[in-house]
């Protein structure tokens, strides 16, 4: 992750904030010492993106042969799979 100086950040915050939001990530310093990380807003997959990139996460890849783990439901013919999903729902409380 690239670093800028507080001061670099304060003589160009827009430009800065331009970098942001094509992607950049970078942690502003004050005196060597990092005060903030700056980073794109994210949705939560783009925040195991972030992670990812950052070797601190690393996601179990999946197959199609994962599928196999899931429950798998036969919906009967003129039955509403989005009607049986609300009425288990309901069932559970939520």
């Amino acid at each position: 992750m690239r670093e800028v100086s507080e001061q670099q950040f304060i003589d160009d915050p827009y430009g800065m904030l331009r970098r942001v939001e094509a992607g950049e990530s970078f942690a502003v310093t004050r005196r060597g010492e990092v005060v903030a990380m700056v980073r794109p807003t994210t949705s939560s997959a783009s925040r195991y993106a972030a992670l990812t990139a950052d070797g601190k996460l690393r996601l179990a890849p999946l197959t199609t042969r994962d599928l196999a783990r899931f429950p798998r439901i036969e919906v009967p013919e003129g039955v509403s799979l989005l009607e049986m999903l609300l009425q288990e729902r309901e069932g559970d409380g939520r």
